[in-house]
């Protein structure tokens, strides 16, 4: 892909050039009244880019063909520079938001602005292209590292960090768009429970009313009984396969009949207690 060699913005240079979709990007987006100029989702915020007018070059180490600069280096001596690190820098951190770039329309700068290594962001490295060649000879780290497959796989971090930043799996709560938080109810569901609260609860709580609420609200013991005879007649077959006419199976003898506890159950019992005595 050949890019121009004019000036270009940064929302073409995300969207023509390295595939973000426009749905996925946020404009001005505000968090406690402080502005991102561009802010990148899919589905939860992972860069944030601050764009600079194309006039405010950045001055960055002339003739230097490394990818890879310092960001003590970048900041040294460089006024518009930092200030635009510590400012895109400060609107990740306050986010949770990792990948921060800065792009003034021909120069860009890629860094790693929330870190969880114990290391200060602006102690590390970061990813340069001081012009519009740089971008071009070097497309594929460009793309690799900005673009949204290469954003999501945390392609910058393992560039920067190298065996230091461990690939960790991504929590399954980051595929669900605004969490944590609760769905909202529609007036539909809304008016249902208004007139569950007052029409049920008070149904229930009426005498006259409350035979016929218990027999249309609960599920009758007809099921369980067919379950229980089943069961017993698997039990049946099963015992008249293991025993014969020589070794009688177990027989079911009710534990308490109409004349009181079994005699049998009684004296299996007064034998066991004065056993233990």
């Amino acid at each position: 892909m050949r890019l121009p060699r004019a000036y270009i913005s940064s929302t073409k240079l995300f969207l023509d050039c390295l595939g973000w979709d426009r749905s996925k990007v946020t404009v001005e987006d505000s968090h406690e009244g402080r502005y991102a100029d561009y802010v990148f989702s899919s589905p939860r915020q992972v860069m944030i880019v601050e764009a600079k007018k194309n006039d405010a070059t950045f001055e960055l180490p002339a003739g230097s063909r490394q990818l890879e600069l310092a960001l003590t280096t970048l900041r040294h001596g460089n006024t518009n520079l930092r200030c635009a690190l510590d400012q895109v820098a400060s609107y990740c951190q306050e986010r949770g938001v990792p990948v921060a770039c800065i792009a003034n329309g021909h120069q860009l700068v890629a860094f790693i602005a929330a870190r969880s290594d114990g290391i200060a962001p602006m102690k590390g490295r970061a990813l340069v292209f001081n012009s519009f060649d740089s971008m071009q000879q070097n497309f594929l780290e460009l793309w690799q590292a900005l673009s949204k497959d290469g954003v999501l796989e945390g392609w910058l971090s393992r560039r920067l960090f190298g065996d230091a930043a461990p690939i960790l799996p991504s929590k399954m709560s980051d595929g669900i768009r605004a969490y944590p938080g609760h769905q909202r109810r529609n007036s539909l569901q809304t008016s249902l429970q208004v007139l569950s609260d007052l029409i049920i609860e008070d149904i229930a709580r009426h005498r006259d009313h409350e035979y016929q609420f218990l027999t249309d609200t609960y599920c009758t013991s007809g099921a369980l009984s067919q379950y229980a005879e089943t069961a017993k007649q698997i039990l049946g077959t099963r015992y008249s396969a293991l025993f014969d006419d020589s070794s009688p199976s177990p027989q079911l003898t009710p534990a308490v009949t109409k004349k009181g506890i079994s005699q049998k159950l009684w004296l299996i019992v007064s034998r066991s207690a004065r056993s233990c005595l």
